[in-house]
């Protein structure tokens, strides 16, 4: 018995990756291991006006390049960090 068209939905709905979101290049250069958070930059970007301090869906090491996208969970608490969706 093969997987159905649900079956893939709840596949896909489980890996949590929104095709619609535009992906980037983050190179991590930072983490917390106490919290598990990660300090990122824009990969390629000339001004480093763009860095965050997140969570991500997998364990990341230190210099590494991933493709993804923030995302802050509309329901969360206003503190929370995003969290890198990784491709």
């Amino acid at each position: 018995m093969g997987v159905g068209y649900n079956g893939f939905y709840l596949m896909i709905k489980h890996l949590k990756v929104d095709f619609s979101k535009q992906h980037e290049s983050f190179l991590v250069v930072g983490k917390d291991d106490g919290d598990k958070s990660y300090f990122i930059i824009r990969a390629g970007e000339e001004t480093t006006d763009d860095f965050f301090w997140c969570k991500a869906n997998r364990p990341l090491k230190l210099r590494e390049v991933v493709n993804g996208y923030l995302h802050l969970d509309a329901y969360s608490h206003v503190n929370k960090m995003p969290q890198l969706i990784i491709q």
